[in-house]
This record gives structure tokens, sequence and C-alpha cells, in this order.
């Protein structure tokens, strides 16, 4: 089954991908899709044809599999009995939904990288790189980095403004210019706050993402579960919908939202659809009941 997954268009401009076929880049673009949430899939070359090119006629998948491992973007091996392909640096690359199940598919057996050639951000220097947060699988360079394939920047529900996460406790990296090399490059944010960050209602114009991070991880320390918060967003942006205010000045900031004020705590629970104002009755005068003694001069 097809997922969303964050593809950047710096994937035309990779000249080690270039070199395969239109195919060969088209099919690559699918198995990000078509994986888990941990960047595998069953290496199964009819069943992935079937679900990335059902329309097209004859193709050999199984080939373009082999060509794509061998050019370094993936890895086809077999664990536990079960033929997989695992999508490398897929995790670096992807910040999978919170609701993904999570993968079935073994993982492939790692190794540590010694000697292996990197290409990081197409840097002529050759270091150790990653896969998946533990080790680099033997052989293989990391060709997903180069000319920004996948982009590791923030999604951007709010308009965000581009900034980076303040360094509060010194545990978040800082600024980094282009130029520059982290040895071990850190994510900026947590799995959960991007999650509270793509539930959160939109505004009308940029919010400051950093402001809300420094915010969450307060909330956190105070021993708040990140699940609450998120909760609280979701719940919040089922209002501000209803009430037709999604993408006005009128959405609170997140910040504000995760601030002292404690704005999310109302939003828990899932709250009562809004009511809309009823229609002022109209006013009716009474007319006084007349009698005899009222008019003593008067007869009826």
């Amino acid at each position: 089954m097809a997922r969303a997954r964050n593809i950047k268009p710096g994937l035309m401009e990779n000249e080690t991908l270039a070199e395969l076929s239109h195919g060969h880049r088209l099919l690559f673009i699918y198995l990000w899709m078509l994986a888990d949430r941990e960047g595998r899939i069953e290496d199964r070359p009819k069943r992935i044809k079937g679900q990335a090119f059902p329309y097209d006629g004859e193709m050999d998948i199984d080939g373009m599999l082999h060509d794509l491992a061998k050019a370094g973007f993936i890895h086809r091996y077999d664990s536990a009995g079960v033929s997989a392909i695992q999508v490398l640096n897929f995790a670096k690359h992807q910040t999978p939904h919170i609701r993904e199940k999570a993968s079935t598919l073994p993982s492939p057996e790692l190794e540590p990288a010694e000697g292996v050639a990197s290409t990081d951000q197409g840097s002529a220097e050759h270091q150790p790189s990653q896969c998946h947060g533990i080790a680099k699988i033997a052989g293989f360079s990391d060709s997903l980095i180069p000319d920004s394939l996948i982009g590791d920047e923030d999604q951007k529900p709010l308009g965000d403004s581009g900034e980076s996460p303040a360094d509060d406790d010194g545990d978040q990296p800082g600024n980094q210019h282009d130029d520059e090399q982290p040895a071990q490059p850190a994510k900026a944010y947590s799995d959960d706050f991007e999650a509270f960050w793509r539930e959160y209602p939109r505004r009308h114009r940029a919010s400051p993402k950093p402001d809300a991070w420094k915010n969450w991880r307060a909330r956190i320390k105070a021993g708040v579960p990140a699940q609450d918060l998120i909760t609280a967003a979701i719940n919040y942006q089922i209002e501000q919908e209803a009430l037709g205010k999604v993408g006005t000045e009128y959405v609170k900031q997140p910040a504000t939202f995760l601030g002292k004020g404690e704005h999310w705590i109302p939003y828990l629970t899932e709250q009562p659809p809004p009511t809309p104002p009823s229609a002022s009755r109209s006013a009716v005068l009474t007319v006084p009941t007349h009698t005899q003694e009222m008019y003593p001069d008067d007869r009826f």
C-alpha cells in the first residue's frame, strides 16, 4: 500500500541516479512510497510491478532492482527466511506519520562501516556514514545525500519561518553553514514534536517553529506526555475547522498553545461541535386586561 513520503525536487539532479533509465528513477520513487516506516519492502519483483506499474506492460523489475542496488540506492537481503529490500538512509530523510504501523520485516545484517567512501552533501572528503542511525551496510555509499536527493527541510504546514530550533540546553544542533559538515548530524526536532506540528491547525502566516519547540520541551520536561499534546492539537484543529478559522489570524500561535498559559489542556478531550448562535426572538408586547374598575367613568 502506497504511503505519503517526502520527495524533493533534487531527485532530478542526482547524477548517479541520472545514469540509470527513466524507469529506474520512477521505480526508485515508488519504492519510497511502498516501503514501510523503516524503509523496508518485501523483495517480490512481480508484486512490486503490480503495485508500482499496474498499467504498464512487461518490465524487468528484478533487473531494475539489481541496478538500483548496484548503484547504492537500495540493499537487497535475506534475513530470517524473508527476502527484503532496504531503502538506504530512509530514516534519515523521512518522518513517517506517528500512526503508521511498525515494520514487520526483519532488518538487514549491518556491519561496521570501515573504509567505506561517503558522498555526504557532495563533499570530496570520505568519511564513514550511517544507515538507520546504527551502522552502514558494508559496500554501499550514501547515495541519497548528493544534490539533496531527499531534502532534510522541515515540513511546513504552518508556514514555517525556516529558522533552526533554539539550543537552550545545548542538546540540539545550532545553525550550520552549507560548507560545514557535522561529524554526526543530529535530528533537529523529535518525532513526537513533528507529529504535533503536522496536526496543529495552520495560521494565515508563518509561525516560529523554534519557539514552539522550546515550549514543547518545557512541557515534556514538566512530565506532560507527548501524546497528550498531540491529541490536544488534533482536537484544536477539529474545533478551528468547524469554526472556519483555519488559515486565519484567530488560530493561536503554536508557542502560545504550548506555553505557560496551558491553552492545550481544554483540548485533551474532543470538543463538542460549536453551536451557531440562535436567532433572536421578536419582542412581543403584552396587552393588559382591561376591567370596569380601571375606568370608573366609562362604560364598557
